[in-house]
């Protein structure tokens, strides 16, 4: 009788008009896009409907690019794509497979890259991009004039920027394609609607601009120091030195301790 209930389960379909994400407002809302934003929701949908059927023919595909299982399924779902792990891709000797850990009737696909590189320099962000827009476009079409806005924007960035700045800007980066990743509204080049986070890395005062720690005094042997009610912004990108810290290690958004503001869902 289970099974039977289960086959019967399966057999229904889902109804994604009662979803209320698909109702009022947000109806309305996915009206006003444009016919690009519209195609690359189709063609993501197309993809996601089996994701893994897809990426088993990708596999056969003439002209495929030489990335990671896990990269590629992040392209197909329109989602971040980590560009420190393409470079890393790029001289790897050991490849990178999905392995299949079966947790009683479920079966989850594990990866543990091996990054051996970090994107650092203008030249890396530009290396990894290039490689970025390639897949983007051997999997979509339509989003060529997307993409090299969007290299224009960055590209701009960086030429306006000193040596010692372009951190900032591959932090800034990082911080719009895993923002862009979770949407279906925004594209990459349309930069007025993510203005906020380029306030945020780039300009003076930002949240997210990493700040060095001042120097303190070692404190007397047994004594504690006194911690502070302000967040660590060092902490949340991976800059803090740790011990000696006196703010508080928790994400610069929602106050929790479990991420980095980066990271951050909300």
């Amino acid at each position: 009788e289970d099974e039977e209930d289960r086959a019967n389960w399966k057999q229904q379909k889902v109804n994604p008009s009662e979803f209320h994400w698909n109702k009022g407002t947000s109806f309305i809302h996915s009206i006003i896009l444009s016919p690009t934003h519209k195609s690359a929701r189709r063609q993501v949908e197309a993809y996601t409907l089996d994701i893994k059927e897809a990426l088993q023919n990708l596999d056969l595909s003439y002209g495929k690019l030489s990335l990671s299982p896990k990269q590629w399924k992040n392209v197909l779902r329109d989602d971040y794509v980590e560009f420190d792990e393409i470079l890393a891709g790029a001289y790897t000797t050991t490849p990178q497979t999905l392995n299949e850990l079966i947790i009683s009737k479920t079966t989850l696909e594990v990866q543990k890259p091996k990054v051996v590189s970090k994107v650092s320099t203008h030249g890396e962000w530009i290396n990894a991009f290039c490689t970025f827009e390639e897949a983007v476009q051997f999997a979509f079409s339509g989003r060529k004039m997307e993409l090299r806005g969007y290299w224009n924007h960055i590209n701009n960035l960086f030429s306006v920027k000193q040596v010692s700045l372009h951190q900032r800007v591959i932090n800034y980066d990082h911080s719009v394609r895993i923002y862009i990743g979770g949407r279906r509204d925004i594209l990459l080049h349309e930069t007025e609607k993510y203005i906020h986070l380029k306030d945020a890395h780039l300009e003076a005062g930002g949240v997210a601009i990493f700040m060095p720690s001042p120097p303190t005094s070692n404190p007397a042997k047994g004594s504690k120091r006194k911690r502070t009610s302000e967040v660590c912004r060092n902490w949340n990108f991976k800059h803090c030195k740790g011990t000696s810290c006196i703010f508080r290690h928790v994400c610069i958004h929602c106050q929790s301790a479990n991420h980095m503001g980066p990271k951050c869902p909300n």
